[in-house]
């Protein structure tokens, strides 16, 4: 057994309660929502652009009922097979954690049935944990699909911890996947907060952020279902970015469309910028997740990066499972695990 760390991780298990599913295409047939047909591929929608066989959708420009119709289109694809093997996945990685030193917990949010959770045990401590909730209007609503990513529960920034629920309104600040720490007083960042007042607030005091465009990202489960290769731009930046000890993960198309702002970003903060290999930027591998000193852990699928990154004398350890599941339903594996 090798020494405990003092690093304290936290992992979610997914959604094994199909529930949800099962109401969307209740509703598709019982005629209460209309699918989406291939008519939303003509140009004249906003957000939309075609070039040869791929089709670039922009959420931002999009009229809503279409991205909602999109959205809800993507989760239909999700199958019950998918939701077990992101759970398989997620349970291989606690026992990897636990095994190289760390303390793992899991919250119970009520999700994921008894015998999933029951397998966890020997490797983590499971613990009771209400599903995080947003008043808005007086209408409450549970973000349940936030529970099982707690990249998106809460982020750290200049070493202060920050929720993005706290029993009203949601706080996108603490949204983990729209920054990512380069030290306690540097920090990437979505360019959409810009205007926040606690971004505000600590550029003021002396934070230096940094603001990142948005990413395109491939949709399988679009692609598939439209047969075309669909990209559709993605806000999460931790996607195509990664920070560890010394140096910045970059997937190589991203890099182009922030080039001067990333490269600012590493030489005001000492880091190495290495470019995700191209044949493995659809495993998005710079959503890496950082553990102590310079060991990252790294989706097993991404040989060649990792091969990179230790040439770099970065210590890079192979997931214990591959991350189909998980990132066939949009995150790898930063997106599942935290620091508490």
């Amino acid at each position: 057994m090798p020494e405990r760390s003092t690093k304290c991780l936290v992992v979610a298990l997914g959604k094994s309660d199909t529930r949800l599913e099962k109401a969307f295409i209740d509703s598709l047939r019982n005629g209460t929502l209309k699918p989406l047909d291939l008519k939303f591929l003509r140009l004249e929608y906003p957000g939309i652009t075609r070039s040869g066989d791929k089709v670039f959708m922009d959420s931002r420009k999009m009229p809503h009922s279409i991205s909602d119709s999109l959205i809800i289109m993507s989760s239909l694809a999700k199958s019950p097979l998918t939701l077990l093997r992101i759970n398989a996945e997620r349970i291989a990685i606690i026992k990897q954690l636990n095994e190289l030193g760390y303390r793992v917990l899991v919250p119970d949010y009520g999700l994921t049935d008894k015998s999933v959770m029951d397998r966890v045990r020997p490797y983590a401590r499971v613990f009771r944990a209400k599903a995080p909730i947003a008043a808005k209007m007086g209408i409450t609503t549970e973000y349940e699909v936030s529970a099982c990513w707690t990249r998106d529960l809460w982020q750290k920034i200049g070493g202060v911890r920050i929720k993005r629920f706290n029993g009203s309104e949601p706080n996108p600040c603490g949204e983990g996947g729209l920054s990512v720490p380069i030290s306690n007083n540097a920090t990437l960042v979505n360019y959409w907060l810009e205007g926040q007042p606690l971004i505000r607030e600590l550029a003021a005091n002396g934070h230096r952020f940094y603001f990142l465009k948005d990413g395109m990202q491939l949709d399988p489960k679009l692609s598939s279902m439209f047969s075309v290769s669909l990209y559709r731009n993605n806000d999460h930046i931790d996607l195509f970015v990664g920070v560890g000890e010394g140096f910045m993960l970059v997937d190589r198309s991203y890099f182009v469309n922030n080039r001067p702002v990333l490269e600012a970003a590493s030489e005001e903060n000492g880091l190495d910028i290495l470019l995700v290999p191209k044949c493995e930027s659809h495993f998005y591998p710079a959503n890496f997740k950082p553990l102590d000193g310079n060991r990252v852990i790294v989706d097993k699928r991404a040989v060649n990066t990792i091969a990179l990154l230790r040439q770099n004398g970065i210590d890079a350890i192979p997931t214990a499972a591959p991350l189909n599941a998980n990132m066939n339903c949009g995150g790898g594996i930063r997106c599942f695990v935290n620091d508490l």
